[in-house]
């Protein structure tokens, strides 16, 4: 046990301190640092394929400071409910809590499971098995005046779900023939919090990213762009997997994750707002005399990040309050927000994918732009 403010009061064995995984001397939960912005995510969403709803949940561990985060989001297009929770990290690593919400792996990669407790009108019990391999991203470490503002590892997965959720919006069952589910898992350490519209002060135009995690029944995507301020691409990478269905495995070598460029993200806004309407992802081909794989994307729900905190104007991720739980929920209505101001830029979309072969899959977009 550590002296850090906030820290976990037990750091003990846990039962996946089994595995030959570790990389310290240290029990697997005990952080190999003590710098504070360390922590682990996990980014949860379902959308019904006829864009009437959208679920969304983040969990977010903060070892060093001993503090968990959740959100848990309904979105029925025009308004979502959120139902936001700070607690203090507990034993066992497989099964997160923080108040009246629980994310419990039930097999790692492979099936996961969400309950809500029934506070303040919200409940669910949900249960995600993974369609694709673990696709791993390229990890991501920016410097700035010489200090390191962000490093992280992350990977993304799609998925069916199964079962129901309740929220002031009214009540879902949730199918695996009319739902679909998306996922990321991401750790490291994070770029330190600040207002969504940015740092006081800042003027004209910012830098924009594209990110969108995919499946088909044979085959599942993930890329991402960025761009400065002046249009300047940065960050790019893609990559396809093969779907569980048709053989490929969930992590290892068997996934047969393949890197793909990408050529080009082109977007069309939906009027008055900088939110996807339409999109063309232009990936490369699997060898180099290829044709580019090009995906038609079409918006069929939209939430705001703050929903599940990401950018939220107030609510700090990683704080450590005198007394926890803190629990409460929040209230947005789309059409009451400017789209134009900076802080309702970015969006998170869930899209219907088209390809040339007349295949259909559906993603999930994480953009600002």
């Amino acid at each position: 046990m550590n002296g850090r403010r906030g820290a976990p009061a037990h750091q003990g064995l846990e039962r996946w301190d089994d595995l030959p995984v570790h990389q310290t001397p240290a029990p697997l939960a005990v952080p190999a640092t003590d710098e504070p912005r360390t922590y682990e995510r996990y980014w949860f969403a379902a959308a019904s394929t006829d864009g009437a709803a959208m679920i969304g949940l983040v969990v977010t561990v903060h070892p060093v400071v001993g503090t968990i985060d959740a959100a848990f989001s309904v979105s029925d297009g025009d308004r979502a409910e959120t139902l936001f929770v700070t607690d203090a990290l507990r034993h066992g690593r497989e099964d997160l809590v923080a108040g009246p919400v629980r994310l419990t792996l039930v097999d790692p990669m492979r099936v996961l499971r969400i309950r809500v407790d029934g506070r303040d009108g919200f409940a669910a019990d949900v249960v995600v098995t993974a369609t694709t391999p673990a696709i791993t991203e390229d990890r991501v470490t920016r410097v700035r005046d010489g200090a390191v503002v962000q490093d992280r590892t992350r990977y993304v997965q799609l998925g069916s779900v199964a079962g129901s959720v309740r929220s002031p919006l009214g009540a879902w069952t949730l199918d695996p023939v009319a739902w679909r589910a998306g996922r990321d898992h991401s750790w490291g350490v994070q770029e330190a919090a600040r207002p969504a519209a940015g740092p006081a002060g800042e003027t004209g135009a910012r830098p924009s990213f594209f990110w969108l995690i995919g499946a088909f029944d044979d085959v599942a995507v993930q890329a991402v762009t960025h761009a400065e301020a002046d249009g300047t691409r940065y960050g790019e990478y893609a990559a396809v997997a093969p779907t569980l269905a048709t053989g490929a495995d969930v992590v290892g070598p068997g996934a047969r994750q393949q890197a793909r460029p990408v050529r080009g993200v082109t977007v069309a806004r939906s009027p008055g707002t900088r939110r996807v309407a339409t999109a063309r992802l232009a990936l490369g081909g699997g060898h180099p005399e290829a044709p580019d794989d090009v995906l038609s994307v079409t918006s069929h729900h939209v939430v705001l990040p703050r929903s599940v905190g990401y950018g939220h104007p107030t609510r700090v991720p990683g704080s450590v309050p005198p007394d926890r739980p803190v629990i409460a929920t929040e209230s947005w209505t789309i059409a009451d927000l400017d789209p134009t101001a900076p802080e309702n830029h970015r969006s998170l979309q869930f899209a219907r994918l088209d390809r040339a072969d007349g295949g259909v899959g559906w993603a999930f977009i994480d953009q600002s732009g």
